[in-house]
């Protein structure tokens, strides 16, 4: 049964149900989309204008970094420890590495790194760059 048939206002109404829905629908998805290398919104701590990631056993310290548009952060990295991006993405300044690295992040985005060799044991990372 059709409730809306032959109804302009009906149609429109149902048109703004389903806008509803899909905006609601890619909210979530967009909001899942920014929990990177599990770093939650909560989980960031704030970085100054020179920040500096160590590499502690199988983890990064800080795992979680925040900082603003024009930082600098320099990411520990070694043979044992090679860093890459966490994914193929040509607007990450991270770029591979087995030597430790000085990288100016000049857009804001979420920068997921990882340790080639020890990602699968959790030893990966994200920068968040913000306006200022």
């Amino acid at each position: 049964m059709n409730f809306f048939k032959n109804n302009k206002k009906g149609d429109d109404e149902m048109k703004k149900i389903i806008l509803v829905g899909l905006v609601s629908l890619l909210s979530t998805v967009t909001m899942a989309f920014d929990v990177v290398s599990g770093c939650e919104e909560s989980d960031y701590v704030d970085g100054d204008i020179k920040s500096s990631i160590v590499t502690q056993g199988l983890s990064y310290t800080p795992k979680c970094l925040r900082i603003v548009v024009g930082s600098e952060v320099t990411i520990a990295a070694s043979g044992h420890h090679p860093l890459a991006p966490l994914v193929s993405d040509e607007n990450n300044p991270i770029e591979e590495s087995s030597e430790s690295v000085t990288v100016t992040f000049d857009e804001v985005g979420v920068f997921g790194y990882k340790c080639v060799n020890h990602e699968a044991a959790g030893m990966v990372g994200a920068i968040m760059v913000v306006a200022e």
